[in-house]
């Protein structure tokens, strides 16, 4: 600035519609806003923070100066350049991140040149102005993990001697080390941070990509209990079984024993107060949303968490694994099947490990909390080419079709099924039924069948389908 045109007072403020416009260096006008970061002095408008002005420009013939160097905050310095529509060199650098430590010797080696070169001399104190400083958090450093990390021995002088040359400090501690970067690193945040530094500088390209590890593999921590629920996931979806997910809450109907029950406190929905105690009642309701549907003979299941009270006080939270098939037979043949992939028996399935059973029997629920203790390890695994069940490779995609079959009177589904699974073969993936409506109009019961087929492209598909449903 200078200082027979700006006077010796400056002025670090917003705004606040205090002027209306501002002169730039080349004698641009701009509109300002009230929330404008300006240097001003008392009587006019100096500077902004990315642009300086015309009012205070120094000369070739200005002969006192005032030289102002500072870091203003990202956001404001981006902020007043898109409102006042303006890119300047200056601009760009303080929109990003830039270190406050660096501005004493930068400020220094500019005096230092003016005085050299301009002469003159230095008429004040210094003026500085820093109220939130950085504070850069020491790191512990432990040198093994470098040779660990690169799979390679990195000696430990080696690792201190390059984070001291990018400008680390380096305290021992005890057995480790504590590092503390430099300002103007802010990338450097973890451990990790500094063993990816000491790798660098010691070369990836001598890193060997043709040696065998030399770490030993990482035991399996996985808890039974996640184990078995991805098991379960997979015998169950191999039956022909949906996976569903309904909400944990529950409304009053729904509560199974009301002595048990766990309320909850400023529920989301008014309507659902309870936490469930059984996962019986969603599959109920499931199987009411097909029906709304008209999607009947559906087979599902879900695993989730239910919540009950022993006693009173006594919170329970355990994983409960619920099923529903609309063959009750057929439902029981699916649970021994289950058990037997466990090599588990029908009297293990006493309370508490079974936790209801529907009258008409087309649901069972297991709490899986319990069951877990009951399986051998070698059993919680999704490796299924040592059982009894059939794997299919996958080379095309599933083609899905639907077709809609018309009859004068009402036929059997299954037997529908069962002629066009005869007539397709390897062909089909999957033939459901999912939907029977009798039109008034025509008089005529209409049943929509969804076809899925593999092993086929889209184009061979199609042809197969046509010919088969008559649709050409």
């Amino acid at each position: 600035f200078d200082t027979k045109k700006s006077g010796l007072s400056l002025i670090w403020e917003q705004n606040r519609d205090k002027y209306s416009s501002f002169t730039t260096l080349d004698g641009s006008k701009l509109k300002l806003g009230p929330e404008t970061l300006m240097v001003n002095s008392p009587k006019k408008a100096l500077s902004l923070s990315f642009l300086g002005g015309q009012s205070s420009a120094i000369q070739k013939n200005s002969t006192d100066i005032i030289i102002e160097m500072a870091v203003y905050h990202p956001s404001r310095v981006r902020q007043d350049s898109r409102f006042l529509k303006t890119s300047t060199e200056a601009g760009i650098r303080l929109d990003k991140f830039l270190d406050p430590e660096l501005i004493p010797p930068a400020f220094s080696s500019l005096v230092y040149l003016i005085l050299k070169h301009c002469g003159g001399q230095i008429n004040s104190q210094l003026f500085s102005y820093y109220p939130q400083k950085i504070k850069t958090q020491k790191i512990l450093f432990r040198p093994q993990l470098v040779s660990s990390f690169a799979g390679i021995n990195i000696p430990t002088p080696f690792c201190l001697t390059i984070l001291k040359k990018i400008g680390c400090l380096v305290e021992k501690n005890k057995k480790a080390y504590l590092v503390t970067p430099p300002s103007l690193r802010p990338d450097i945040r973890l451990e990790e941070d500094l063993i990816e530094e000491v790798i660098r500088y010691f070369g990836y390209e001598k890193i060997p990509t043709n040696e065998v590890l030399s770490q030993k593999d990482s035991p399996d921590i996985t808890p039974s209990l996640v184990s078995l629920i991805c098991t379960l996931q997979n015998i169950l979806t191999s039956f022909g079984y949906d996976e569903i997910r309904s909400w944990p809450l529950v409304n009053q109907k729904m509560i199974v024993d009301p002595k048990t029950v766990i309320y909850t406190q400023n529920s989301i929905n008014s309507k659902y107060p309870a936490l469930r105690q059984s996962i019986i009642p969603s599959l109920i309701n499931q199987k009411k949303q097909y029906s709304r549907f008209k999607l009947e003979n559906q087979q599902f299941f879900e695993i989730g968490k239910i919540y009950y009270q022993e006693k009173k006080g006594d919170y329970q939270e355990k994983y409960s694994l619920a099923f529903h098939h609309p063959n009750s037979v057929q439902l029981q043949k699916n649970l021994d099947k289950l058990l037997a992939y466990f090599h588990l028996n029908q009297d293990l399935l006493m309370n508490p490990l079974l936790l209801s059973k529907q009258k008409n029997d087309s649901y069972v629920e297991i709490i899986l909390d319990n069951l877990v203790h009951q399986i051998s390890p070698q059993d919680l695994c999704l490796d299924f080419s040592t059982k009894k069940y059939t794997a299919y490779e996958l080379e095309r995609q599933i083609i899905t079709l639907d077709a809609n079959l018309n009859f004068k009177s009402k036929k059997d589904p299954k037997k529908i099924l069962k002629k066009y699974v005869k007539i397709l073969k390897d062909k089909l993936w999957q033939i459901k039924i999912t939907d029977i409506y009798f039109d008034q109009k025509t008089q005529k019961y209409r049943y929509t069948l969804q076809v899925s087929y593999f092993a086929l492209n889209d184009k061979s598909a199609k042809k197969l389908h046509l010919k088969t449903f008559n649709l050409g």
